[in-house]
């Protein structure tokens, strides 16, 4: 089992408060809440994306308007 970083428990307790608003984590919107710069954000949207809590997002995804998001809500109950 892989060991986790504080910042990234906060992350996933702001992902569950803030619910299925919208769906989307981003590397600003991690920068912003958790007052860290772009280089830890981007290794946290990285850490999360190998713990399976968030998709990689392609760039043909990211233009459709009709998707759920980049969480996947059923990982998300493992931490």
């Amino acid at each position: 089992m892989n060991k986790h970083t504080k910042l990234f428990y906060r992350v996933i307790a702001g992902i569950r408060a803030t619910g299925n608003k919208n769906g989307y984590v981003s590397v600003t919107r991690i920068k912003t809440r958790l007052h860290t710069g772009y280089a830890r954000a981007g290794k946290l949207i990285e850490e999360l994306i190998r713990a399976g809590v968030l998709k990689k997002l392609d760039e043909n995804y990211i233009k459709s308007s009709a998707n759920g998001g980049n969480i996947l809500w059923e990982n998300l109950s493992k931490y």
